[in-house]
């Protein structure tokens, strides 16, 4: 029983982290500047990948 009790507390500590470091590297004053933000770097990186 307690295996999976630890599973799940483990998968709501990493979902955290991940919100943790996104709003860190793209995070803003609101949900429209990250948003923008986020989209910003998509059209960074598309831009940069070659494409097959």
């Amino acid at each position: 029983v307690a295996i999976p009790a630890a599973a799940v507390i483990c998968e709501a500590v990493v979902a955290f982290e991940l919100a943790r470091v996104f709003l860190e590297k793209f995070g803003g004053d609101s949900l429209t500047e990250v948003r923008r933000n986020y989209e910003g770097y998509l059209a960074q990186v598309a831009s940069r990948t070659p494409q097959s």
